[in-house]
């Protein structure tokens, strides 16, 4: 008699009927055999790993954690640097993860539910992940926003679009990451090493014919980060965390001027489209951040892609603590 198949972790949990529209979720194994779901399982796979293997929003540029920080995760996608930074920040610390695409955020929900349920398995200390479903914009902007939803490589959406920045930066990707995560990847990593000049020419229209395609308008609730300090009463933000493609200015317009010096440490993905590097550096000075750092991570030394850091010195940090009390 054939034996009857096995419920899936998706279907314990009542996920697998997500919207169609959205897509459905597929699972992907992270650090420690944790077994999670995405829409786009390759793309989540790479994140996860290198958020794991090479973390960047911390442990860089005068940036570090410490127990019981709050910090605000915008553009979450389904969780990867939440996991990572949680058992640092520990107990006492919240994550804010917050994700605008509706099909993403039910697998950040459902992952942070599994994330958790691993920890107290494992007895690991880990600090509250608490999903947040909006996109973070400027102060003054709608409620309502328009984004660009790709199924197949979630963190790619952007509620400004751009299929050739996408391009680029996957072409980087390909070119300069030793790891693949997808058999379309171990193609071109193939044919890049024999033909780079041709697979440079061919990348662009065949990653958007096989990635960007579909390309889905969602409507997504819009906040700012001061309406995210106001909302959850923060007091201090130790980490300001914002990969956006292409909307970290947005995000930064969206900090009122009494809520800057709440906001120990900021850690940005920033494109650098018109001189912005140099405009978020400007930026941050003039908000006090007296240690501010970029750094251009090898594996996208082919595309505008770089980090920025802020962070305060003692005296700043010293100040703002009695501001707040």
């Amino acid at each position: 008699m054939r034996k009857r198949r096995q419920q899936t972790a998706a279907e314990q949990e009542g996920v697998v009927d997500v919207d169609i529209r959205i897509g459905g979720l597929k699972p992907f194994k992270a650090l420690g055999g944790l077994v999670l779901y995405a829409p786009s399982p390759a793309d989540a796979q790479a994140e996860a790993h290198s958020n794991e293997a090479g973390q960047v929003y911390f442990g860089r540029g005068a940036v570090a954690l410490q127990q019981g920080d709050v910090v605000l995760d915008l553009g979450a996608n389904v969780g990867a640097f939440a996991r990572m930074a949680a058992p640092v920040i520990g107990p006492e610390g919240v994550v804010y993860a917050v994700e605008p695409i509706e099909g993403v955020f039910r697998a950040l929900r459902l992952n942070n539910t599994r994330f958790k349920e691993w920890a107290n398995a494992h007895q690991v200390a880990a600090g509250s992940v608490v999903p947040v479903h909006a996109g973070v914009g400027a102060l003054g902007g709608p409620s309502v926003r328009e984004f660009t939803y790709y199924p197949k490589i979630t963190a790619f959406s952007s509620m400004y679009r751009d299929d050739y920045d996408a391009a680029q930066a996957t072409l980087s990707l390909v070119v300069n990451r030793r790891e693949s995560f997808s058999p379309i990847e171990d193609a071109g990593k193939a044919l890049a090493r024999c033909m780079p000049s041709l697979y440079r020419l061919i990348h662009k229209a065949a990653f958007v014919n096989l990635l960007l395609r579909p390309a889905v308008p969602v409507a997504c609730p819009m906040t700012t980060v001061s309406g995210l300090i106001e909302d959850f009463g923060i007091k201090e933000v130790g980490l300001l965390k914002a990969n956006v493609e292409r909307a970290e200015w947005d995000v930064l317009m969206g900090v009122r001027e009494e809520h800057w010096p709440r906001i120990r440490q900021v850690s940005l993905q920033v494109h650098d489209i018109d001189g912005r590097v140099a405009a978020v550096e400007k930026l941050l000075l003039s908000k006090g951040f007296d240690r501010v750092a970029v750094y251009k991570e090898p594996r996208f030394k082919d595309c505008n892609l770089f980090m920025v850091y802020g962070s305060r010195g003692a005296a700043q940090q010293q100040k703002q603590q009695l501001q707040v009390r």
